[in-house]
């Protein structure tokens, strides 16, 4: 997914790649998002485990 989504909450299920600054952070799942759409969960894969990541950090 090379497409900035800016309503999170679309997001659960898809597999997506995080990115900040221009940058790649990880790919994965998203597990679940918060009602608001501010808090991602990425679901755990292979040796990473389950990370939180939040739209206010960029």
């Amino acid at each position: 997914m090379d497409e900035h989504v800016a309503d999170w909450t679309t997001l659960t299920g898809q597999l997506i790649c995080v990115h900040r600054n221009r940058r790649h952070v990880r790919y994965g799942e998203a597990e679940t998002v918060s009602p608001a759409g501010d808090i991602l969960w990425l679901r755990s894969q292979g040796v990473e485990p389950r990370a939180l990541y939040e739209k206010s950090d960029g």
